[in-house]
């Protein structure tokens, strides 16, 4: 039996999204929608104001749709847990990462630790370490100045759109991914 820690849920099969709606949600779209709402979540989660007012969201009836609120909400609470079980972990890798960030060279910094975090393969925990890991980073960025929490999210949009996505698509989309079930 698999069982969730406490606070979380899953989709139950009458909530599941219909085809049309899963096909939505599984456009590379909503990656940069996703992002944010998780590095915002992060930020509240750590008592800290987000410093992006406003971003520019492609299809807004999309992300205030019932399905992505539920995979949004699904999303953070896993990344907030595995977030309190890591962040010891995290904190020396972020710590030793953050001047690699400096501008202009910070991109391709951010590209190749992403690249390390694959290596042996993309897997839907990684994806969620993925997504703990640069709020983290972004954070503890922001707090130092050395690079922007946009520029972040950006970069782990750019990286999951083109070398995840596939991958993404291919083992049940957002909507289908294994650790949000």
């Amino acid at each position: 039996m698999n069982v969730l820690p406490s606070g979380v849920t899953r989709l139950s099969d009458s909530e599941s999204p219909t085809m049309d709606q899963h096909d939505q949600l599984d456009d590379k779209s909503v990656t940069i929608p996703l992002i944010y709402d998780f590095f915002r979540a992060h930020f509240a989660f750590n008592n800290t104001i987000f410093p992006i007012r406003e971003t520019q969201i492609p299809d807004l009836a999309l992300v205030e749709s019932k399905e992505y609120k539920r995979i949004r909400k699904l999303l953070i609470q896993h990344g907030q847990i595995h977030m309190e079980v890591s962040r010891d972990r995290m904190a020396v890798t972020i710590q030793d990462f953050l001047p690699g960030l400096q501008h202009p060279c910070g991109q391709n910094s951010f590209e190749r630790l992403s690249e390390e975090l694959f290596e042996e393969g993309i897997k839907w925990h990684l994806m969620l370490t993925y997504f703990v890991f640069c709020a983290e980073l972004s954070f503890q960025a922001e707090k130092q100045g050395s690079a922007s929490v946009e520029d972040i999210i950006n970069w782990m949009a750019n990286y999951i759109n083109k070398h995840l996505f596939q991958w993404i698509i291919e083992n049940g989309g957002w909507v289908g991914s294994s650790f949000l079930v």
